[in-house]
């Protein structure tokens, strides 16, 4: 069974919505979703006519001890309200770094605490509501959506590292469905656009960076300081000899108009130069207003039944909006295919439906019993009677799916076998629908990928006591297995030291190349595995055809 005929016997319209569910099965009355502070307009100095901004990759805030004090003593200097911080190094256990600034409110990512890393801090004096925010697990970036001055603002911060290929282009997919008031994007794209007048010292070779150009055009975007300083040359960045400008400001052209100055700042804490926005508040008109404050309401409202503080949610729980709203996307294919309004009924409400998901997944997480109606529930055969999943079960198996893929990579190199090569094991599964024991799947899903994957375990259908059933089309079963093969791979390298292998996870194969020594431990393991796991997986031997490059394509 496909995917596609997966989805077409799923019911993917609940009958409950996704907030009363949870609210009349669970509620947890010891936390709630946004803390007073943040449901309320913070007291203070009367708000000025300007909104001063300030992007600054710090490289770190943690050293020396001085280094965050000295940043704010700069904040400070330029009367910043809102601050973009990058690379400011936090990870787990450093949150209370930017939790207790005073003065300040901070919301930040969690994730190494030698790399990446974003902020967006908050002064206390300024009239601000909290509505809601998005973060790139990576540390890439934090989208805060908010209210300042009774106006709405998508404040969006990025760190984008040389070697990332993929945080624009994943922050452009969320930000197109989900932009609402005005636009403010600032950080450290380590790139430029315009090198002869970006680079200190450009080169013939020095070519505009694609990935930034490509993320501009997608959303309409200009960059500041260039419209402000359209023949001048500045620079934010010094790496030795070399001068460049890659930290900046963009907002779409429609607010270019509300910009009074963007201006580069000297500082020496960092190797980057603070970069400062001044925009000007809008006067805001309630009969234009309030079809927008309404929306943005329903959204912060909505959240707050789901009884889970932001502040409290384990880093390790947080799936980003952007996966959700991936996984939603691929699914409407298919609803618009069977005229399901399961599906469809997210595509006028993405900032609202992906924050309530990421609120459910954190409560899924510290659930031990999974509501029925979110486990997979689809046919075993065509002869049992058909029970539906849902499209909040769908959603999540799409979700949690691709992060499977993305996180737990082979610890190997794949390869074609060598020389020394005489026999190739090919380990297959039976089928793919199959039972898997719920101890061996809890293991593998604790593997140390940094992310709490507990929950994929209970939204699968139970088979028995002890084992659950893998559903063929359903996402997470090709992941699931792909993991199990990992699993058996990562054992045959630590028994088997002279194997190569190959681990194809379309295919749902396992190649091991070894020789007839290896053979009598490659079938003990293989007996071990399906012991453990409950799987049935198939295992076949052939001599290679010739050795070396391409002998796979060999085998007789």
């Amino acid at each position: 069974m496909c995917f596609e005929e997966y989805y077409l016997r799923c019911n993917v319209f609940t009958h409950l919505s996704l907030t009363s569910a949870v609210v009349q099965l669970y509620t947890d009355k010891r936390i709630s979703v946004v803390t007073k502070s943040e449901t309320k307009f913070s007291s203070g100095q009367p708000v000025n006519m300007t909104l001063r901004l300030v992007s600054w990759n710090t490289r770190g805030l943690k050293s020396p001890r001085s280094k965050l004090d000295n940043v704010l003593k700069m904040l400070s200097t330029l009367r910043a309200s809102i601050a973009f911080l990058q690379e400011t190094h936090i990870g787990p256990g450093d949150e209370r770094i930017l939790t207790s600034i005073p003065g300040w409110q901070s919301y930040f990512t969690v994730y190494k605490n030698n790399s990446k890393g974003v902020a967006i801090l908050i002064k206390d004096n300024l009239q601000f509501k909290y509505i809601c925010h998005d973060e790139d697990y990576y540390g890439g970036y934090i989208v805060l959506f908010c209210q300042v001055n009774n106006h709405v603002y998508t404040l969006g911060n990025v760190y984008k590292h040389r070697a990332d290929d993929r945080t624009l282009r994943r922050l452009a997919q969320y930000l197109q469905e989900t932009v609402t008031g005005t636009l403010v994007i600032g950080g450290d794209f380590n790139g430029v656009l315009e090198p002869t007048f970006d680079r200190s010292n450009p080169s013939s070779r020095s070519k505009p960076a694609k990935h930034l150009s490509d993320f501009l055009s997608s959303m309409d975007l200009m960059d500041i300081w260039v419209t402000k300083h359209p023949t001048g040359r500045g620079f934010t960045y010094k790496q030795k000899d070399a001068l460049s400008r890659i930290d900046m400001f963009f907002m779409p052209q429609k607010y270019i108009r509300s910009v009074k100055s963007c201006e580069m700042q000297k500082s020496t804490i960092s190797d980057h130069q603070p970069l400062f926005l001044e925009i000007l508040l809008p006067t805001v008109h309630r009969s234009s207003s309030e079809p927008l404050e309404k929306k943005m309401q329903n959204v912060s409202t909505r959240l707050g039944e789901f009884d889970i503080r932001k502040a409290d949610i384990c880093r390790t729980e947080i799936i980003s909006g952007v996966d959700l709203l991936m996984a939603i996307k691929s699914l409407r294919v298919f609803s618009q295919e069977s005229t399901n309004k399961g599906i469809a009924m997210y595509k006028n409400s993405y900032l609202q439906k992906t924050e309530e998901l990421k609120q459910l997944h954190a409560k899924l997480v510290r659930m031990r019993n999974v509501p029925d109606h979110l486990k997979c529930k689809c046919f075993i055969s065509e002869s049992t009677p058909s029970e539906h999943s849902s499209t909040e079960h769908l959603i999540f198996a799409k979700t949690l799916a691709e992060l499977l893929s993305a996180d737990l990579l082979p610890n190997f190199k794949n390869s074609t076998g060598g020389p020394e090569h005489t026999l190739c094991f090919i380990f297959q599964f039976k089928t793919a629908e199959s039972k898997i024991n719920t101890e061996f799947l809890n293991r593998m899903l604790g593997t140390d990928c940094g992310r709490d994957l507990s929950v994929v375990a209970n939204l699968l259908r139970d088979y028995s006591s002890h084992q659950k059933q893998l559903m063929e089309g359903c996402p997470l079963t090709p992941a699931l297995l792909t993991l199990a093969l990992r699993d058996l791979a990562d054992k045959i390298k630590g028994k088997i030291r002279n194997c190569e292998m190959n681990l194809s996870q379309t295919r749902l194969t396992l190649l091991v190349y070894g020789d007839e020594n290896s053979e009598s431990m490659v079938r003990t393991l293989h007996q071990d595995f399906k012991d453990e796991s409950g799987l049935e997986l198939l295992l076949e031997k052939k001599t290679m055809g010739c050795s070396g490059k391409n002998a796979v394509l060999q085998l007789k």
